[in-house]
């Protein structure tokens, strides 16, 4: 007897259809923005965290650290499989933003999906949000982003880029 599924166990644990999940994630963002503003306000500046941390609950460096408890129950995104959701941190930080102002962060981004450096994940359905990411720009804003490679529009430059060389820059 053979037994056929129909998708990843991933997707079968994270559940990345759901748009009540998606918004939850963005919900989380948007909580999380509130807490890095407190933060800024306090310092003077954002903190020096992290991208993602080898040890998100311990690290010092860690966003789960650095914000307490409070910003514990958002640092997980709900489509994440239940490994990942054992981490207790499932977005990735902008690093070069560590110590600067939130004021002077403009068009910058703040935290992603962590599934976003996994091209294959999001794009296999295996978890983020409809093949998509969520991501929480300097400005509070969460916005849905596709994190698939893509080509430059330059005429010249015809490399392929991923969101990482967008990140980067």
């Amino acid at each position: 007897m053979h037994v056929f599924v129909s998708e990843h166990p991933y997707a079968i644990y994270s559940d990345v259809f759901s748009e009540e999940r998606e918004r939850q994630c963005q919900r989380n963002l948007e909580a999380l923005y509130g807490l890095l503003k407190q933060y800024d306000q306090k310092h003077g500046r954002l903190p020096p965290a992290a991208f993602f941390p080898a040890k998100p609950l311990s690290d010092p460096a860690s966003l789960a650290v650095i914000l307490g408890k409070e910003a514990q129950r958002h640092l997980v995104c709900p489509t994440s499989g239940l490994d990942f959701q054992q981490l207790g941190l499932n977005y990735i930080w902008n690093e070069k933003l560590n110590g600067k102002k939130l004021s002077d962060a403009a068009d910058s981004w703040l935290l992603m999906d962590f599934v976003a450096t996994h091209d294959w994940m999001t794009a296999n359905h295996f978890c983020g949000h409809r093949g998509n990411v969520n991501v929480l720009l300097a400005n509070g804003l969460v916005q849905r982003s596709l994190p698939y490679a893509y080509e430059s529009r330059s005429a010249r430059d015809k490399t392929v880029r991923t969101w990482l060389d967008w990140a980067n820059e």
